[in-house]
């Protein structure tokens, strides 16, 4: 899927628009090897955080990535009180 569109042309949203993914997913593809659960509820969690941001505000910003970036680490230790691990 297409990256969210930022909310302002020259924030820093869309400076982050262009970001290699690829550096970013083998590390995450680790994570989900050896804490699937976590993982999953982190996953989900943001991407229904970013689906709220484009209902609301029509793009992201830089604020509302740093946002997510808390909301995954909250959603993923989360998911690891409910695994047990």
């Amino acid at each position: 899927p297409a990256p969210p569109p930022a909310a302002r042309p020259g924030g820093l949203g869309a400076r982050l628009r262009g970001a290699a993914l690829g550096a970013a997913l083998l590390p995450a593809l680790a994570v989900l090897l050896f804490f699937p659960v976590p993982t999953l509820v982190a996953a989900l969690g943001t991407a229904l955080f970013y689906r709220l941001a484009l209902a609301r505000l029509g793009g992201v910003t830089g604020d509302l990535h740093g946002a997510a970036i808390e909301l995954a680490e909250l959603f993923f230790l989360l998911g690891a009180l409910a695994a047990g691990v």
